[in-house]
Order: structure tokens, then sequence, then C-alpha cells
């Protein structure tokens, strides 16, 4: 059973996308009874898409959110217009120089909100053709960005602390072998140029909305989900209805997520289309209430042993911390092409690999550490993510 402050957040936020009327008893609370819907709503997301909105729940609890939100609120919205305009001249600047490149995540879902500046971002995520680290570098210096170096991960990051903006330029969606990666394979021949663009494209719907699932299977295996990525799905769905069914249907049975991407619809439909909620839905609302669309150090701890222990908690420990350190082969070819060639390197690339984290060493073997974590946790975050459709 949801807690009347974890109703109300789903409340506000479906009357703030759809204009649905929530409940009476959700439209008159007291600023003690909105107290705990101010971390909720911080920790989702939501907060940029709920707090014009905030008058819904009534006087009193209206005035004491905004007294707690109104600095947060007003930098998210400086930190979107701001987003836009250092995301439309990197683009640009992309363009110009002859890159093809396809904007990512939420460049394109904030444009599903009644305003960009209602769907918040914490980077603009750029996947490019033919990767050239040296080029893509001196694009980003020119625009007033540094950079954090090149690396074999799916991604390199350019920072331009002036105005606090992040650029991630991908090389790859993911890091996934098997049918994501032939999925992936061809996603540019796919993709469609934006009205008047030659080079910035857009994936197909069916596309965009293969990675968005890929994208939220990866953090809900590591522990974490948010009202803000539920919402994303539906208005995705709702946006584009006449979406190949057929196509997705093989690409996430290929992909052996269909349960998972059929949890996710059933979720969205529970908060935003009405559906009737079951104790599946409500676990998955309660725990994205409670560790946010961020998670916690300790949710991916638990997220990662609980997918990887086949029977006992320990042993999810132990696979957890030697995969952590030796990615398997099929994630070690995205990083280290050459072994498609010469797999005889895996040792040596697991060392190179090693060698790459040696910074900052402390806190990553801080991640590492699964002492504290007890059977009660291991068992409910089991419960989680059988909730989300994956077979633990």
């Amino acid at each position: 059973m949801l807690t009347k402050a974890e109703n109300a957040a789903v409340a506000l936020l479906r009357y703030s996308i759809t204009g649905e009327e929530a409940e009476a008893q959700y439209r008159s609370l007291t600023a003690a009874e909105a107290l705990p819907l101010e971390k909720i709503i911080s920790i989702n997301g939501i907060l940029p898409t709920v707090y014009p909105c905030l008058d819904h729940l009534g006087p009193e609890a209206a005035a004491y959110l905004r007294g707690k939100l109104r600095s947060a609120y007003y930098s998210s919205v400086s930190q979107s217009v701001l987003q836009d305009k250092e995301g439309k001249a990197f683009l640009s600047a992309l363009s110009a120089a002859g890159f093809d490149a396809i904007p990512l995540k939420g460049w394109l879902l904030r444009k599903l909100y009644p305003d960009i500046t209602r769907r918040s971002m914490a980077d603009l995520d750029i996947l490019v053709r033919n990767f050239d680290y040296g080029r893509l570098e001196a694009i980003a210096l020119k625009l007033g960005y540094t950079s954090s170096g090149d690396t074999a991960w799916k991604h390199v990051n350019f920072h331009k602390t002036e105005d606090d903006a992040n650029v991630e330029v991908h090389r790859r969606l993911t890091d996934e072998s098997g049918a994501v990666a032939k999925w992936e394979k061809d996603i540019f021949s796919r993709a469609v140029p934006e009205d008047g663009e030659k080079h910035i494209f857009r994936m197909s719907d069916e596309d965009f909305y293969i990675f968005h699932m890929l994208h939220l299977l990866k953090d809900f295996g590591n522990g974490k989900i948010g009202l803000r990525r539920i919402a994303d799905t539906w208005l995705y769905l709702s946006r584009f209805p006449d979406m190949n069914g057929q196509y997705l249907e093989k690409q996430f049975a290929d992909m052996n997520i269909s349960a998972f991407v059929e949890k996710m619809e059933t979720l969205a439909d529970v908060c935003f289309g009405g559906k009737a909620p079951d104790e599946d839905s409500e676990l998955l609302i309660r725990h994205a209430c409670n560790f946010g669309i961020f998670g916690t150090v300790r949710a991916y701890k638990l997220g990662r042993i609980a997918r990887m222990s086949k029977k006992t908690m320990r042993g999810g420990k132990l696979r957890s911390a030697v995969s952590s350190v030796f990615l398997p082969y099929g994630r070690m070819k995205a990083h280290y092409p050459v072994l498609k060639k010469a797999p005889i390197l895996l040792p040596y690339c697991w060392c190179c690999r090693i060698a790459r984290y040696r910074h900052n060493l402390h806190s990553k073997l801080k991640r590492l550490d699964y002492s504290d974590i007890d059977r009660k946790e291991f068992d409910y975050m089991k419960k989680v993510l059988r909730a989300g459709g994956l077979k633990v």
C-alpha cells in the first residue's frame, strides 16, 4: 500500500503532464503531509515538471513546497535554457565540421513536455558517426569546453566550467554484444535528418524507444528507477502510438527484454493512464519514491548482487566484484576492438583497464565493498527486480 505522500507525488505529476484532476484527498494537503513530498520530488528529477502545478495540492502544501524548492526550481529552469543554447551551438559546430550526429535521451524527451524547461537533463548526449576524438576535441575546445581525455568507454566527456554545461559525445550507444550490438550497428541507416539539416539526424521512433528501454533497463538493473523515467515512457507512447509493433516485439524478444518492457509500460499506464495498480507496480512506485532517478551507492550494490546471485547472496557479491574488475569478453570487445581479431590479448586488455582506473582507486574500491549489505536488503532488491520483469 502506497503512502499518502507517494500517491500524492504520482497524482501531482499526472496532473502536470495530463491535466487529470487528482482525488480530493491529494488536493488539500497540509504542510506536514507535504513534508515527505519535498524529497520525492527532488530525487525523482520531476521538480521542473511539477513546480508550476503545486497549487493543485492546496494552498498550505503549495506554500510549504514553494518555500523549500523555489531556489532549486529557478536553477533548473536556468540550466534548461542554458543547455538548450549550448546544445544547439555544439550540434551546429558538429554539423559544420561534417559530423553526422544524433542527439540522445533528454534532448528529444524534453520536447514531449508542455515546455522544454519542464523536463531536466543532466547532460547533452550525442552519438556521432565516424568518431574522431582529435577533431571532436578541437571543436569542443573552440566552444570553450575542456576534455577529460579520450577513452575506450562508449563516450567522452566535455565540460564547460563557465556555464556548468556537460556534453557526452558517444562513439556507440551501449557496450553490449549480441542482439543489442547487432541492432545498434546500423542505427544511422534507419535515422532521418532533422528538418533543414544535412548532418543532424533523429533515430526512427522505434529505435529511440528501444534505446530508451535499454537505458532504463541498465539503470533499473543497478537498483534505480525514477518517476521521471516512467513519465517519459508514457509521454513517448502517447506521442508515437503508431510505431511498428512487430519490429519492436522482435527486437525486444531478441534482446530478451520483453518482460521488462511490458512491466514498464504497465507501470506507466498505472501512473498516468488510469490502469488499476497491482502489487508489482506499487512496489516499483514505492522504490522510485525512496531511491529516485539517480539511486544511491547502496542501491547500486544491491542491484548488482541481486542480479548476479544465482542461488546465494554470497555468490552474488563475489560475481559482482569479479565482473567489475574483469569485464566479460563480450563487453571487453566494445572497449578494446583489437580483441575481435586477437582474443588472446584479453588478459592484457584487462590489465590496461585496471591501470586506467588506478586514479581515485579508493572510491572505486568502496563500491566493491559489500560487507554492509544484509539479507533483508538483498531479498528486497530481488523482489523489486522481479517486479520489473527481470529473472533473478
